[in-house]
């Protein structure tokens, strides 16, 4: 047996110990890209959730800059519009036919805040001292921003005189406005009229009413009177005031009952003894009248509670209130000015005494003023219904159009038959019902009354909603005179009166 070569023993024993080196720098190689790489998870993880969390602002702010910009730059507070008003002069309000009705003037000292419509426009204008409400709150930015000429600007400077501020321009018709004013009369109520084809606001009026220009000293008189004496005068009932609607309320009755018929032609579907009997007691045509045999639309016409009772006994209170708030009940109407929300609380599970007094407009259905006219407005636009508005334009101190506001639709919540149907409805409630007084020579008017019963149900209110012409309607209004009794011979009168002054004249 030979003996075994030195020198291959010795690569024989340096081999494996090569290999070993080799792999455990392999191992180490490993783990250092494998820490690596759970660092670079670690970083994209973090990377992505910074991405998740910025496009989160953006997204967040873009959506408050939509929603609550113009509050925010209206609000009182905002240091920025507290600013602006140290270096410009607050511009003028005025109504769609140029007639002002806010302004700024300087008596030597200070800018002084007057109202020359004084009553007649004041929950239009609104007020700025005390807090600040209308048309003053609503426009503040606009108000205080000038977009004056170069030349002026640099006059201005020069002399270190305040900017005249840009005006806004709103809706309001004066003419219509100051006849509202004049026809309410000293009656607690509110008239507001709008342009069924925009939502355009031509007349708004509330009372009990106050002199802006006087308001400080109202408040305290106000102030000293027991909490039964105190006037709610700073509330604008055109807006806020939450009423019974009353039989103006049938016209939604009425397109349930025709969504429930759709092939109903108008035939004789009920017979008025003048009291429909319940076992929570009667219900009672007004004055107790006998209406006999009656169809859908003579029931209408001649504010029949009856047939509507038994139409309330059949309606499913779902798409009663699907109905309801498809024309704003329950929703915010618009986001444009302060209105309250008109309250349709018919439940699911309601018994039929509750579905038959909301099928009349009595139950606990509450609505505005606002939210009647604009039902009014509907049908006369063919079911489509636009957002109530009072602001047009605002204009430079040279006259020029700075910012449109533009007409924005609500929603459709009748069809276009079922809008000329009701048309047809109250047309005949105008021409051969309750609704007579509302008439006008040589114009086609569209209404329907109602005499809210509240309290205990012994007084009403008086009621009229309806359109002009009928076949091309200009106008609608909703006419509320508190504790007026009887609709047809109170609201109906003066509604004839306003559809006259702005259609004739």
């Amino acid at each position: 047996m030979s003996k075994a070569d030195p020198a291959q023993g010795e690569a024989k024993s340096s081999a494996p110990k090569g290999s070993g080196s080799r792999k455990s720098l392999f191992l180490e190689q490993e783990t250092r890209d494998s820490r690596l790489e759970s660092q670079n998870r670690s970083l994209y993880f973090l990377a992505g959730g910074f991405s998740c969390l910025f496009m989160g602002m953006v997204i967040f702010l873009l959506i408050f800059h939509m929603g609550k910009g113009d509050a925010i730059q209206n609000n009182p507070y905002n240091l920025r519009v507290r600013n602006q008003s140290a270096n410009v002069v607050r511009g003028s309000i005025l109504t769609s036919d140029g007639v002002v009705i806010a302004e700024s003037n300087w008596n030597g000292e200070n800018e002084i805040r007057s109202y020359p419509g004084k009553n007649v426009y004041a929950h239009v204008a609104g007020y700025l001292s005390m807090g600040n409400s209308g048309a003053e709150k609503l426009c503040s930015y606009y108000l205080l921003q000038s977009h004056s000429g170069i030349e002026e600007k640099m006059k201005n400077e020069w002399l270190g005189e305040k900017m005249p501020g840009d005006s806004a321009v709103l809706s309001i018709d004066s003419g219509l406005q100051e006849l509202s004013y004049e026809l309410l009369g000293e009656n607690r109520g509110a008239i507001v009229a709008v342009e069924p084809s925009t939502g355009r606001i031509l007349a708004m009026v509330s009372k009990p009413d106050f002199d802006p220009n006087e308001l400080d000293q109202l408040m305290s008189e106000t102030a000293k009177k027991e909490d039964g004496e105190k006037e709610s005068f700073l509330v604008n009932r055109v807006t806020n005031g939450m009423y019974p609607p009353g039989s103006t309320f049938k016209i939604l009755t009425s397109v349930a009952y025709i969504r429930m018929h759709p092939g109903y032609q108008d035939e004789v579907i009920y017979h008025c003894d003048g009291v429909f009997q319940t076992e929570d007691g009667p219900i009672r045509c007004a004055g107790g009248t006998i209406h006999g045999d009656i169809r859908l639309s003579g029931g209408f016409g001649m504010s029949c509670n009856g047939i509507y009772a038994e139409i309330g006994k059949e309606v499913d209170p779902r798409d009663f209130r699907t109905l309801a708030e498809g024309f704003g009940f329950n929703n915010v109407l618009t986001d444009e000015f302060p209105v309250s929300v008109s309250s349709f609380p018919l439940a699911n599970d309601a018994d039929d005494f509750e579905k038959m007094q909301t099928a009349f407009g009595q139950g606990r259905t509450l609505v505005t003023p606002l939210q009647e006219a604009m039902i009014a407005a509907t049908v006369a636009n063919g079911g489509v219904m636009m957002k109530p508005r009072y602001f047009d334009k605002v204009l430079s101190p040279s006259g020029k159009e700075v910012i449109s506001f533009e007409s924005e639709e609500y929603g459709r919540p009748i069809s276009a038959w079922e809008a000329k149907w009701m048309t047809e409805m109250m047309k005949g409630c105008v021409n051969a019902g309750t609704g007579t007084e509302a008439a006008v020579e040589g114009i086609q008017v569209a209404g329907k009354t109602g005499s809210a019963q509240y309290g205990n149900g012994d007084e009403t209110h008086a009621v009229f909603v309806g359109f002009a012409p009928a076949d091309d309607p200009k106008i609608a209004v909703c006419v509320y005179v508190e504790e007026g009794g009887s609709g047809g011979k109170v609201a109906a009168p003066i509604a004839s009166k306003l559809f006259e002054e702005y259609l004739k004249n």
